[in-house]
């Protein structure tokens, strides 16, 4: 195979991984129970396990596409105001690496070698400064899975992907509960 066939080869692999996740999770029914109540049920239900059980469904919904609000939201009424955005923020970095890595491990980087000059320029500017453009893209576009998905197809560096999340998302994760702790209370 030509390294080419090689390329398009993983981006369908990558495009299959996630409508099959997609998928799955919403003929499974997962989906449905992904919400408020059923993540306090499914939760307190594992006890001591629950945290980790948060963490994974956090993780399983940011590979399926499911907005990453309904966790903030999960984790504050579950663990409180503060301790519920530490949980929603650690639990964010968690699940936007897991979609990266598996984004990187199926797809590569094909972005990173585009032919097309306007495409080039745009992610030699990523690459130039890779920590404050994806910063600055986190701040708008929080843990949404596509901006994981695209980035990870960019080839940027692991190392630069995770700095930027751990600058700029604490800012939308508070934003955020403090806005489910203003309506709840």
């Amino acid at each position: 195979m030509t390294p080419k066939q090689i390329k398009w080869l993983r981006l369908a692999g990558l495009l299959g991984f996630f409508l099959a996740a997609w998928a799955i999770g919403i003929k499974s029914g997962i989906t449905d129970k992904l919400n408020k109540e059923d993540l306090r049920a499914m939760t307190e239900a594992a006890g001591n396990w629950g945290l980790l059980l948060f963490v994974a469904l956090f993780s399983l919904g940011n590979v399926i596409f499911i907005p990453g609000l309904v966790f903030v939201t999960g984790a504050v009424l579950l663990y409180g105001y503060p301790l519920g955005t530490v949980v929603a923020f650690c639990s964010a970095l968690v699940a936007i690496s897991v979609n990266f890595t598996f984004a990187r491990g199926i797809g590569g980087d094909p972005l990173a070698r585009l032919k097309n000059k306007r495409a080039h320029r745009m992610i030699d500017k990523l690459k130039d400064r890779p920590i404050r453009t994806m910063a600055i893209l986190r701040i708008f576009l929080q843990m949404s899975p596509a901006l994981n998905v695209a980035l990870a197809l960019s080839g940027v560096r692991y190392r630069d992907y995770l700095a930027a999340a751990l600058l700029s998302m604490w800012a939308p994760i508070i934003v955020m509960a403090t806005a489910v702790q203003f309506f709840i209370d």
